[in-house]
């Protein structure tokens, strides 16, 4: 498996190489500006995350946390939507003490929206979750 790096550089080349300008302008009006778009439209990137995912595969462990962290530095709601994706891939496989991680998420980049919890079948047995108060941010003001 590549490395998160290079597998963060794939996502981010497809979104580049995808984006329309004009499509981007209409949907962060519609996000009330609250995030920069590149302007791919939701069938584009649920198929390439689809592609890539299975091509390349779903991190897990550290290799997951350095992924989604590189996701969540970058500015572009994409990019930080594909590493969340990831993580509801994965979390039916992590170990009791991802919670910790997906504590993080909440803490440092206010990501809500779990689902049911499920340690006794050994790893988390739904989760949901969404980005940067991509709702809340762009229906309420949380200052």
């Amino acid at each position: 498996m590549i490395s998160p790096k290079e597998y963060s550089h794939k996502v981010i080349s497809f979104f580049q190489a995808s984006g329309n300008p004009g499509i981007a302008e209409g949907q962060m009006n519609y996000m009330r500006n609250k995030f920069e778009l590149y302007g791919v439209k939701a069938p584009g990137w649920v198929k390439f995350s689809k592609e890539i995912m299975k091509s390349e595969g779903v991190f897990q462990n550290e290799k997951l946390k350095e992924f989604v962290r590189l996701c969540l530095k970058e500015e572009h709601w994409g990019i930080h939507y594909f590493g969340i994706q990831m993580v509801e891939k994965a979390t039916k496989k992590e170990a009791e003490d991802f919670i910790d991680f997906l504590e993080e998420l909440i803490l440092t980049h206010r990501l809500v929206g779990f689902g049911g919890l499920d340690f006794e079948n050994g790893g988390l047995a739904f989760y949901a979750i969404s980005t940067s108060n991509f709702w809340g941010d762009r229906t309420m003001d949380f200052s």
